[in-house]
């Protein structure tokens, strides 16, 4: 099988949602016996990103880089069918999409993944998102990769997709996650109490973004009132940027004194962010909505409990080995973190359930899940 996989979303945004899951797929694909070729469809522009990639390189990979940037040709794509991918690629079986991007294929089958869409659940988030170019994908492709039952739910609800036309193949744990032990957690705590020039005592950690979804306010206020039923040394660690427009998370600070207690580190590298999660007594993920939800596994892998949102593809991902709560619930979530966090035989409990969890959602799966995909476009053909 030749596959033409579009990594160009993956290398511009380097360690992102997008970065995860290509890295993990070509990983997967990589490995397989059956996918004799994958032609890496990127901008020249993106290329500085692959030497991180573990598995750049393989025998079975080859670059087609372009020095036009990829939504140039998105924007040409629109007024002519010249150049199609196979005069760039030569003949290939299957054409992989792993954001919108849609070339002329030759009349080979199209496979779009779809993440999510939070654009349309979270409407009032993403007023200025334009929705075009991704409807346009969803009606052009021969078959969908949705990463949910979730994803696969609002894409038949939503765009009225039929649902013989969609898989489920979740993503895959990513690498680098693991538990860690006595030294490193102490060293880990040593350099984060430097950091933020304080003591640092059993912690809750939890991760934040400009996206506004991740209802950081919300998890501000819970701990603080669950802070009330613990002792006093717990903190809670906020890696990654504030959410954009901050007053909310400012007005959450002040309105529960919480700045003793809140630590943010700001953006972290993968292996500080790994070492972050890996330390920590509890991973919160108040989550207003996720097509998937990567960072739960990771926390999982990292051998810490987790208390998610019971909301979107959060619950499906993490199953019966982790605590849910309302997300916009603080009370419920308040009450739900203090037991949590309160109970040391339930958290090593609940750890042990959640490390055996995410050992289940592998690359190797993942890249079963799509190779079957990619075999079920090219039984039907091309629309």
């Amino acid at each position: 099988m030749h596959v033409v996989l579009d990594l160009n979303p993956v290398l511009r945004h380097r360690y992102s949602g997008f970065w995860t899951y290509g890295v993990s797929l070509l990983e997967g694909l990589s490995a397989r016996g059956d996918v004799e070729a994958l032609s890496l469809l990127a901008s020249r522009e993106s290329l500085a990103a692959a030497g991180d990639i573990r598995c750049w390189g393989h025998p079975a990979h080859r670059l087609v880089a372009t020095r036009l940037k990829m939504r140039w040709w998105e924007r040409w794509w629109g007024l002519s069918r010249r150049p199609n991918l196979a005069d760039w690629c030569g003949p290939f079986d299957v054409y992989h999409s792993l954001h919108h991007l849609m070339p002329p294929a030759a009349g080979r089958p199209r496979v779009l993944t779809v993440h999510d869409l939070r654009r349309y659940r979270l409407g009032e988030l993403y007023a200025r998102s334009r929705t075009e170019p991704f409807e346009r994908s969803v009606s052009a492709a021969d078959r969908i990769l949705a990463v949910s039952r979730c994803t696969r739910d609002d894409l038949v609800e939503i765009l009225r997709v039929p649902p013989d036309k969609i898989d489920v193949v979740h993503e895959a744990t990513p690498a680098g996650f693991a538990p860690a032990d006595a030294r490193r957690r102490a060293a880990v705590r040593r350099d984060l109490e430097r950091q933020v020039g304080a003591a640092v005592g059993p912690y809750a950690v939890t991760i934040s973004s400009r996206d506004p979804r991740k209802n950081l306010p919300r998890v501000v206020a819970a701990f603080a009132r669950a802070r009330g039923s613990l002792a006093a040394d717990w903190r809670l660690v906020v890696v990654g940027q504030r959410p954009a427009g901050s007053d909310e998370l400012d007005r959450a600070i002040a309105a529960h004194r919480a700045e003793p207690f809140v630590h943010f580190t700001g953006p972290a590298s993968p292996a500080r962010y790994a070492d972050l999660l890996a330390a920590a007594d509890v991973f919160v993920f108040l989550s207003l909505y996720e097509g998937f939800g990567l960072p739960v596994l990771e926390a999982m892998a990292s051998g810490v409990p987790v208390l998610a949102a019971d909301a979107a593809s959060l619950p499906e991902v993490v199953g019966p080995d982790g605590v849910l709560a309302d997300p916009a619930d603080t009370d419920a979530a308040a009450d739900a973190l203090a037991a949590l966090c309160g109970d040391g035989p339930r958290r090593r409990r609940l750890a042990r359930q959640g490390l055996a969890r995410a050992g289940h959602f592998t690359t190797q799966r993942m890249a079963e899940g799509t190779v079957a995909c990619y075999r079920r476009a090219m039984a039907a053909g091309a629309g």
